[in-house]
């Protein structure tokens, strides 16, 4: 044991207590849930035995997880392993979106993780479409009252006009594509 990492704090009555850093685990998953301290007796120490009461469900042993790895205990084999931890993040195959909720899953080789451009550009269309849905319909409500004035109907052409063009507009998985014009 490295004496190293011994650190002496004072409790509450000025005396020092010492510790040793020791790593924490969930008692459940056994995943790594921080730093914690096993205190030693100075009586131990002053007759240079070394005995600690590890606090439950820690240990010794420092976990280094890799990227995009969770640390869990293994208590039998007294180590740490190192599970895929994806947790929370979302991705596309396709246009389909998934986001992984649990730890050891990994998204597949085919998915993406950047929301592809055709996902919010349908949207963006959907929500276009809807609002000329509405003027179209408010101006035929006009025309069939016969209540339209000739600026209504040059307005009405337009926004027909308008939908047609969002409808046929074939590039949405582009970045940017190209919008048509909102009437006006």
């Amino acid at each position: 044991m490295n004496l190293e990492h011994i650190t002496g704090t004072p409790n509450d009555n000025g005396d020092i207590e010492a510790g040793i850093t020791v790593h924490a685990y969930d008692p459940v998953t056994k995943e790594y849930a921080g730093i914690a301290l096993a205190f030693i007796s100075w009586g131990d120490l002053a007759e240079g035995i070394i005995k600690y009461p590890m606090p439950a469900n820690t240990t010794p042993l420092e976990p280094t997880p890799g990227e995009r790895q969770v640390a869990v205990y293994d208590y039998e084999g007294e180590k740490w392993d190192y599970v895929a931890d994806w947790r929370g993040v979302t991705y596309w195959v396709g246009f389909v979106p998934t986001t992984i909720t649990e730890r050891g899953v990994e998204p597949p080789s085919n998915a993406v993780l950047i929301e592809p451009p055709y996902i919010a550009n349908s949207a963006k269309r959907r929500d276009l479409l809807n609002a000329a849905n509405e003027k179209v319909s408010i101006l035929l409500d006009a025309k069939t009252l016969g209540m339209i004035t000739d600026a209504e109907r040059v307005l009405l052409d337009a926004w027909k006009a308008y939908r047609v063009q969002l409808n046929r507009m074939d590039d949405l998985n582009n970045e940017s594509p190209a919008w048509p014009t909102i009437p006006e």
